[in-house]
């Protein structure tokens, strides 16, 4: 008998589980929350200091507003406060909230509120915020690598960290690449046609597990079809709008870059921009990841 008839047919369940960074998940847990609480720290300080500063003037009518607006307007409002005060609400709006400790959870907010402070006084680093934290939230979710292949339904069940799970239809699968990191096994996705854009790109397994997700990924990708759902005049309209909302952004940098104040320079010659760069790579990035 051959070893390939010989060879067993991959099992159509394949379900795995790594947990070994719950320090630097907490980290990061600490760190969102931290800015979140920093930002209500920083406003109520400047409300407080435009409120001493009306008193002082004879500005009454500006304490009025002040007062008006900490009651009813913004998401920080107390009218809003009161609301979402019950715990069940705030373990929805902040899930994990509950195991946070009091403490370092104060120290996280004060060290947001001075990250926000900083953020204010220079807006690049905003953008060096979104980055690390991306970062970051990539490196524990590829550690924290648990979830579960079926092959005859074609999902994939992965658990969210909030007690709840996400179900992805492989369906539209092509192919399957993979690259070891460690002790940790990256597979790379691709799917057909605008399939990709809902279906997750990478997937990492601990390695003890990596044969029989392969398995499982190829059993699932041999059943799809390479017939696309996108024509190629749509494709080409996406990038026509991607190519052209990126020229908007180079051209409203170098136009918010003259005329204006330092504040106002900085203000529209970063924002506006990143604004429009932002929505011109996602026209891209659709319009080749409808095509592939």
């Amino acid at each position: 008998m051959s070893p390939s008839a010989s060879r067993s047919p991959p099992p159509t369940v394949v379900s795995w589980s790594r947990r070994d960074q719950r320090r630097l998940a907490d980290s990061l847990r600490y760190g969102a929350t931290g800015l979140v609480g920093g930002t209500i720290l920083v406003a109520l300080t400047l409300v407080a200091v435009a409120a001493a500063g009306a008193v002082r003037t004879g500005e009454y009518r500006l304490v009025a507003f002040v007062v008006l607006a900490l009651v009813l307007g913004g998401p920080f409002s107390l009218v809003v406060l009161a609301v979402v005060a019950s715990r069940s609400r705030l373990r929805d709006l902040f899930p994990g909230l509950d195991a946070l400790r009091l403490g370092p959870l104060v120290l996280a907010s004060v060290v947001g509120a001075a990250a926000v402070f900083v953020a204010f006084r220079y807006p690049p680093v905003l953008f060096g915020y979104l980055v690390a934290g991306l970062l970051a939230a990539v490196v524990v979710s590829a550690r924290n690598a648990s979830g579960t292949i079926d092959v005859e339904t074609g999902t994939l069940v992965v658990p969210t960290g909030t007690g709840e799970e996400r179900v992805f239809d492989l369906s539209g699968l092509r192919s399957v690449t993979r690259h070891r990191v460690g002790g940790v096994v990256v597979f790379r996705l691709r799917f057909v046609g605008t399939r990709g854009l809902s279906g997750p790109s990478f997937v990492s397994v601990p390695a003890e597990r990596a044969e029989d997700v392969r398995a499982a990924f190829e059993a699932i990708s041999n059943r799809t079809s390479d017939a696309s759902g996108v024509s190629s005049a749509a494709s080409a309209v996406l990038a026509v709008f991607g190519v052209g909302t990126l020229a908007l952004a180079v051209g409203s940098f170098v136009l918010f870059s003259r005329g204006y104040s330092a504040a106002g320079r900085t203000a529209l010659g970063v924002y506006v921009p990143s604004f429009l760069a932002f929505f011109g790579v996602l026209f891209l990035f659709v319009a080749v990841r409808s095509r592939r």
